[in-house]
């Protein structure tokens, strides 16, 4: 995008030159300057998210990306969800159905997500819904609610935000946090952009790491106690879910 726009600021400059506009040369100067700015101080982003890039699609064994905190965790949450509420049916609330939902596909354009939303959003499946989309959870100081995606535009909703801070504080989580994406997306914009009430649950440090993404993503790196944790989490949102809903009700 960024060699387009150069590209057609270039044409515009070479136009301005044959037709001998003075004020249209001036403007595209100008924006020569801007885009000069633009691109130098970019780059130093383009180089490292390439490098992450190309770590995370190398398929050599010895570096490529096991995956164990993204996502595997979130995934193992998933159906521990599931697990737990099949051996326990007492404590699943009355007139609720959960749903697993395991999306690939989210680094190149949350496309998992976006496939089923797209599936879903006549058949009535997606209908009175509540999205937890859970995140990396393995950094145990870094238990945060995801409320937004900068580049995407949404704000996820207000009620699961206030939930999973609630959830965090009763599960013994000393500083909870909350955050606004800052690069990318996460598979909660698609449904919360369809009308579904969704937000992103994460315990992941947010500074880049040299474990993201890299073949350092492996379950010896973190505490299988904080994935125990991000589960009990998850199960108290559940229950206020309900409780909202009026699910425990007689």
């Amino acid at each position: 995008m960024l060699a387009l726009v150069n590209f057609i600021i270039f044409c515009i400059y070479e136009g301005a030159i044959g037709a001998g506009n003075a004020d249209l040369l001036e403007g595209v100067a100008r924006a020569i300057g801007i885009m000069f700015y633009i691109n130098v101080f970019s780059c130093p982003v383009w180089i490292v998210g390439s490098f992450f890039l190309t770590m995370y699609n190398e398929k050599t064994e010895k570096i490529a990306s096991p995956g164990a905190m993204d996502n595997a965790t979130g995934i193992a949450i998933s159906y521990e969800v599931l697990k737990y509420f099949k051996e326990n049916p007492d404590k699943m609330p009355p007139r609720c159905r959960i749903i697993d939902v395991n999306c690939g596909a989210e680094e190149s354009g949350l496309r998992g997500s976006l496939a089923f939303v797209r599936k879903h959003k006549d058949d009535g499946m997606l209908d009175h819904a509540y999205h937890i989309n859970v995140d990396s959870i393995a950094d145990k100081d870094y238990f945060e609610v995801i409320n937004g995606d900068a580049w995407l535009c949404p704000h996820f909703d207000k009620d699961l935000e206030e939930m999973f801070m609630d959830s965090m504080k009763e599960a013994g989580i000393e500083k909870p946090g909350k955050m606004n994406n800052p690069v990318g997306g996460c598979d909660s914009t698609p449904f919360q952009k369809n009308g579904v009430k969704s937000i992103t649950f994460a315990a992941q440090n947010p500074v880049m790491t040299d474990y993201y993404h890299t073949y350092m993503d492996v379950p010896e790196r973190f505490d299988a106690e904080t994935v125990c944790l991000g589960l009990d989490v998850v199960l108290r949102v559940i229950d206020k879910i309900a409780e909202k809903e009026g699910g425990f009700k007689e």
